[in-house]
């Protein structure tokens, strides 16, 4: 028996191969109870390429969560262009602000 499994995006897919692992360990322990260390033997070994298979849909299904986000995000050096530059702007109107403007104290 041989297993070949490919990643895909499918999160079914997951689904179906854990489901076809758990079949073939139990099929795996009944060949040992029944004495067939040879085909118990093969079938392990295919349950090991599906396990591998099996752990790298899971790296790719966690890979791909992390790409989703929700909402805008700017990069450190936007935020800090227009941080400068709104406090650009607000200097020129404290300039142009009598102190009695501000609430009555001078300055």
């Amino acid at each position: 028996m041989t297993n070949t499994h490919k990643t895909s995006s499918n999160p079914d897919d997951l689904a179906a191969m854990t489901g076809r692992l758990r079949e073939q360990i139990i099929e795996a322990q009944s060949l040992l109870e029944t004495g067939d260390i040879k085909g118990a033997e093969a079938l392990g070994k295919a349950t090991l390429q599906l396990i591998r298979a099996v752990e790298a849909q899971v790296k790719l299904e966690e890979s791909r969560k992390t790409e989703t986000r929700e909402g805008v995000f700017y990069a450190k050096e936007d935020i800090e262009a227009a941080r400068a530059e709104l406090l650009r702007r607000l200097d020129r109107i404290a300039a142009t602000i009598r102190p009695e403007e501000m609430g009555g104290m001078s300055a």
